[in-house]
């Protein structure tokens, strides 16, 4: 009776977690695949310098100050990131499940203060912190934790009155660190 319902227990968890991943990295309606160039707004004036391989397309964020080189085959969806107001992307490949998202908004210190930790990091959990940087800027790399779907990897830093928090599953950790070596400031 034990085992039965340990077993019944393990299909609801792993029912739940697929249900939030597929409705958390599903394509939407809103979700696009990511043509050769892709600029934030048309008001944005941003002309590429970097020399994209095949295979890759950018997608830079003038008013946020970064560009990154993504695979082609990758959709994202934006929400917000006008205004001043935050920015969230969210980026997946629909052909592997693989993603990750960024989050970046106004931010006028030079350092993560605790507060600021426990407003964006609601699990309270920084595993394993190491300094990082990203494209030069001083930042953290961690592990949190997000129930039910577990270990979650964490980078934070800050550059140019912004910071950006990308995250993934820890998973996924050998997928997203190469495109995150193609960060840079603009």
């Amino acid at each position: 009776m034990r085992k039965l319902l340990l077993v019944l227990v393990l299909c609801a968890v792993l029912v739940a977690l697929a249900t939030l991943v597929y409705f958390y990295l599903r394509p939407s309606k809103f979700a696009v695949a990511l043509p050769a160039a892709v600029q934030a707004t048309q008001s944005e004036a941003y002309v590429s310098k970097r020399s994209v391989p095949p295979g890759f397309v950018e997608y830079a964020r003038q008013n946020y100050h970064f560009s990154i080189l993504l695979p082609e085959t990758v959709t994202i969806k934006e929400q917000g990131g006008t205004g001043g107001e935050p920015l969230m992307l969210v980026v997946q490949d629909p052909s592997t499940g693989y993603g990750f998202q960024i989050y970046a908004f106004p931010y006028n210190l030079q350092t993560i203060t605790e507060e600021r930790f426990k407003i964006d990091e609601p699990s309270g959990v920084m595993k394993s912190p190491q300094d990082v940087k990203v494209a030069g800027a001083k930042g953290t790399m961690f592990i949190s934790t997000a129930p039910p779907v577990g270990e979650i990897r964490e980078i934070w830093f800050i550059n140019q009155g912004i910071m950006y928090e990308v995250t993934t599953a820890l998973t996924f950790d050998d997928w997203v660190r190469p495109i995150m070596g193609t960060w840079e400031f603009i």
